[in-house]
């Protein structure tokens, strides 16, 4: 499986180069991602999520959903892309006062 970047969940937020740099980085040191050859540009490498990369997302998606179920069990799949907006977007609003620790963000 490929990850499609145009179609990520934080797609048309700025993020540097660096900064995915440095999750592709931290995913393949977790064994998440492995680079394979691009086809289309010899001097860079596709990423490609590895068999445990997916079971890792897939985990993290089921924690979430069961979360969500808790919630109020009426949230809708609309409802819950437009709270990630809201949020995506109160992140890159307090981008400068993000700091990376280990595995998560703190505000």
């Amino acid at each position: 499986m490929s990850f499609d970047y145009a179609r990520a969940p934080w797609q048309g937020h700025a993020k540097s180069r660096q900064f995915v740099q440095r999750m592709v980085n931290d995913a393949a040191a977790r064994g998440g991602v492995e680079t394979i050859p691009n086809p289309t540009h010899q001097r860079s490498s596709l990423i490609r999520l590895t068999d445990n990369g997916l079971a890792a997302i897939t985990a993290v998606a089921a924690r979430e959903q069961a979360l969500l179920r808790q919630v109020g069990g009426d949230l809708t799949d609309a409802d819950v892309a437009a709270c990630a907006r809201v949020l995506s977007g109160m992140l890159e609003l307090c981008g400068p006062y993000r700091m990376y620790r280990g595995s998560h963000f703190a505000l």
